[in-house]
């Protein structure tokens, strides 16, 4: 992120804020932390939201919570925009 405050990044970007190799499940406190650290630097509307990479490895359950903790988080995110 401190790469992108030195040097204007003016396209969209896919922000990964969970690590898909990790069976926990973060709260939408945590990922919402995450994104603000994103915002710090980079536009809203450049900003996309998801997991680090794939979620093939997760039990379907974990994914399934996962996205919607990272759901939770976003909608949060918006609102406070």
């Amino acid at each position: 992120l401190a790469m992108f405050g030195k040097h204007p990044f003016t396209k969209d970007i896919s922000f990964g804020v969970y690590d898909v190799h990790s069976h926990k499940v973060d709260p939408p406190e945590v990922i919402g932390r995450r994104i603000k650290k994103a915002l710090a630097v980079l536009k809203p509307e450049q900003v996309w939201i998801d997991p680090d990479c794939g979620l093939k490895t997760r039990t379907v359950q974990e994914a399934v919570d996962q996205l919607v903790s990272m759901q939770t988080a976003v909608t949060e995110a918006r609102r406070t925009l």
